[in-house]
């Protein structure tokens, strides 16, 4: 986001609110407890991304960890299914292979 951001011309703060607007969900939730509404007017391009970056990471491990942990129990399939490609896409780099990817999967349904 930020190449194309940089590419615009975009200020740094205007940057950061047009970032903040396209956000949606936890992203929008983490944002909101981040930072204050001081900060909102005030915080540049650089300092927006250092704090992304520094929770975005912490998130993904988390993320990374409960993939790994990941079973169906109680779940059907289907709910499992969708709770794994959910997990998944925090998890980019994960999985080397889409057969090791599937092994996961399979690891974690019950028998």
């Amino acid at each position: 986001m930020g190449n194309i951001l940089d590419l615009m011309g975009v200020d740094p703060i205007p940057k950061q609110k047009l970032a903040v607007f396209s956000m949606k969900g936890d992203a929008r939730k983490w944002y909101r407890s981040e930072f204050s509404e001081k900060e909102c007017l005030a915080t540049t391009w650089a300092q927006f991304i250092r704090r992304f970056d520094l929770i975005s990471s912490a998130t993904r491990a988390g993320k990374e960890a409960e993939l790994l942990a990941l079973e169906q129990w109680d779940m059907c399939v289907l709910a499992y299914e969708n709770k794994f490609i959910n997990l998944s896409h925090f998890t980019e780099n994960m999985f080397q292979t889409e057969e090791r990817k599937a092994r996961m999967f399979e690891k974690g349904l019950r028998l």
